[in-house]
């Protein structure tokens, strides 16, 4: 019981997490000002939990599936720092504060 609601929950996360970068892809790709009215950082907090259930996951089961997840897990959290640090995608008051620079590409 208590396995499979927790892969149904990293099913759920992966689901978020693809509709996540579904929608930043869309916003890059149709915008061309790099500031939004919320931080990308927030989404740490979705492939943080989403890292942990698959360890968690990994730890019980030692699916191949679980390696992948992790690995998806990672490199968002990656992602989502780049599109921080190197102004792709930031708030509206850190645009402000870093002197509106334009986007890198």
């Amino acid at each position: 019981m208590l396995r499979g609601l927790l892969t149904l929950s990293i099913y759920g996360l992966v689901f978020l997490g693809v509709v996540f970068w579904s929608y930043i892809a869309y916003r890059l790709g149709r915008y061309p000002e790099n500031h939004v009215g919320w931080n990308v950082l927030w989404s740490l907090g979705l492939f943080g939990a989403l890292a942990l259930l698959t360890l968690v996951h990994w730890n019980w089961n030692g699916s191949y599936l679980s390696i992948w997840f992790l690995g998806f897990a990672a490199l968002s959290c990656v992602l989502v720092l780049s599109l921080y640090y190197f102004n792709i995608l930031v708030p509206y008051e850190v645009w402000l504060q870093r002197g509106m620079p334009e986007r890198p590409f």
